[in-house]
């Protein structure tokens, strides 16, 4: 049997560890959402403005591809145009770069892999192209039928970049959703988790509040009723105090004390009839 002193300590120990376990919980839980919103914004909305940046510029390659080629018979506008198309390719280079370096973390080894591939189409379609620029120069293309045709094999290497950036974008933003599910589902459970040991805190608030009390008062009352009888000369009912060790000890002393005055009564009666 515990003591008094023993299921107080117990009791709050009990709340003190729901306390802390709400605590531990809570900040597990908040940390992994934590990571996984930084992982959402980092690996998935900003990568995928980066991946639409790619697919924008490669588009504007492809309008001053077109441009150039309808515009092949003039020097001025042809060096215009080319001009524009180089700095958007440089530009794509640059980024595809970042993304393979990935010194940032950011781009997972598929993204990488990917972006190689692009890197491939990307060079393959330059390469063509320029060498439909220099025949243009050299006076071997001089109308855009023949550049079309010329340049023909390029574009469709240069499809796997087009191509592959749109769908690129997708499985972000559809990566992206399924990390915010996850999100919302580690919210709810974290909600759910701190329902459940707020409703088990306050169990064992009640519980206490009903079994502290009553194991201190029922002793109390006993002991109290035996103290009065003893105190009026009832001393034939003994004292059985159940409970606590010290409400135990306490009713055995007392349990002594009546049969002590009990005997000391019978003494004195029986000295008195001898009398």
């Amino acid at each position: 049997m515990l003591s008094i002193r023993n299921k107080l300590h117990l009791g709050f120990a009990l709340i003190l560890l729901f306390i802390l376990g709400q605590t531990v919980i809570t900040h597990l839980y908040l940390n992994q959402s934590q990571a996984l919103v930084n992982e959402a914004i980092g690996k998935d909305f900003s990568a995928s403005v980066d991946i639409a940046r790619i697919g924008i510029e490669a588009q504007k390659l492809r309008r001053f591809e077109k441009e150039f080629l309808i515009y092949v018979g003039s020097a001025s506008q042809r060096s215009k145009y080319l001009a524009e198309w180089r700095a958007s390719y440089t530009q794509i280079g640059s980024m595809l770069g970042r993304i393979v370096e990935n010194r940032e973390g950011r781009w997972s080894p598929a993204d990488t892999t990917r972006a190689r591939e692009w890197q491939k189409s990307l060079n393959a379609y330059g390469d063509g192209f320029l060498g439909v620029g220099a025949a243009a120069a050299s006076g071997q293309i001089t109308n855009t039928m023949q550049g079309n045709e010329a340049v023909a094999e390029a574009k469709n290497a240069f499809r796997i970049l087009l191509d592959g950036t749109a769908a690129a974008i997708e499985l972000k933003y559809q990566s992206a959703d399924n990390t915010a599910q996850t999100i919302n589902g580690k919210f709810r459970l974290v909600n759910s988790v701190l329902l459940v040991a707020a409703l088990a805190g306050v169990v064992l608030v009640v519980t206490m509040l009903f079994v502290v009390p009553a194991s201190i008062a029922r002793p109390i009352e006993t002991l109290t009723r035996a103290a009065h009888d003893m105190s009026t000369g009832n001393l034939g009912k003994s004292v059985a105090v159940s409970g606590s060790p010290e409400f135990k000890e306490l009713g055995e002393t007392l349990e002594r004390m009546r049969i002590s005055q009990q005997m000391l009564m019978e003494r004195i009666k029986s000295k008195m009839s001898a009398g």
